[in-house]
């Protein structure tokens, strides 16, 4: 047992280096203090021990789903190190997971869709800013609704961590005639560059919701010397990070005497989707548009 401590304490640190997500680094530290704490094996666990883990996870967690990914980090993890997987199918974990499904009762907080009108009381409050942050701040709700966007693909996580191979730069986004489209390189369902997106972004008649009259507007008022820089840029040439663009989000909210709890980010993108759905747009053809997976529902939410 102690070898095995010595060792992973070697291979667990290897295993951070590899760039993982910040989520999964958050399920390794809370496997493997629990580990340590009450002097179990962390690597190679008896089956016992994921049981006890997910029966400690309970404790600290208010849905069973969050529970059920960290107990599949264990899993990542032992992939990272190179080790056999434990397996993740033994009765008493089983019968565990089953009973906090039933103990817990974890409900998704979902926040409200922005509606034709709605956009249209943002895009106005934008311009009223009569700055670079208005520009950039409408062509963030006009791009996350008509193009159904996550905020992922809207900007990079933070300003330091852009990567031009798979956040969406301004020369990803290209010219049709009067329309636009925006090559998507990298998503939550299309981690590869095997199957890039290219998302219409249509011309509008009111010029207030216009994205290309808007996305014009921003690069003429912030110009880039290369294109392979964000698509969203301060005036100072920084990227617009996650955090930045929700933060201006919500100031957005205020300034139109919207709920900052109701909205988010994510309501541009079921905005989008419900609105196509009204406008008697097929599933498929929304599904498609959305990036979700072929194989997923979960745009049957919306």
């Amino acid at each position: 047992m102690n070898d095995l401590r010595i060792a992973s304490e070697r291979q667990r640190k290897d295993a951070f280096r590899h760039g993982t997500h910040k989520n999964h680094q958050t399920q390794f530290k809370s496997y493997i203090s629990f580990c340590c704490h009450y002097g179990l094996r962390d690597i190679n666990p008896e089956p016992e021990t994921i049981a006890m883990y997910a029966t400690f996870l309970s404790q600290k967690l208010k849905c069973h789903k969050s529970i059920s990914n960290y107990i599949s980090g264990v899993r990542l993890l032992h992939k990272y190190l190179g080790q056999p997987c434990p397996a993740l199918d033994s009765f008493e974990l089983i019968l565990n997971l089953r009973a906090i499904r039933l103990t817990l009762r974890c409900t998704r907080k979902r926040r409200l869709p922005v509606t034709p009108q709605l956009l249209v009381t943002m895009a106005t409050a934008c311009d009223s800013l009569d700055n670079a942050a208005g520009s950039i701040l409408k062509v963030a709700i006009l791009f996350g609704y008509y193009g159904m966007l996550r905020q992922s693909n809207l900007c990079p996580p933070h300003m330091d961590r852009f990567d031009p191979t798979r956040h969406t730069c301004r020369q990803d986004i290209i010219h049709q005639k009067s329309s636009l489209a925006i090559i998507i390189k990298w998503s939550k369902c299309s981690q590869t560059m095997d199957n890039v997106n290219l998302i219409p972004i249509p011309h509008t008649k009111n010029p207030v919701v216009d994205p290309v009259h808007a996305y014009n507007q921003m690069i003429t008022m912030i110009p880039t010397a290369s294109d392979n820089c964000p698509l969203l840029i301060s005036k100072q040439g920084t990227p617009i990070s996650i955090a930045a663009l929700r933060n201006m989000f919500k100031l957005l909210l205020t300034l139109c005497k919207l709920d900052t709890a109701a909205y988010s980010l994510h309501s541009l993108r079921r905005g989008g989707a419900t609105t196509a759905y009204q406008s008697s747009v097929s599933c498929l053809e929304i599904a498609r548009h959305g990036g979700w997976s072929p194989n997923s529902t979960a745009y049957l939410d919306y």
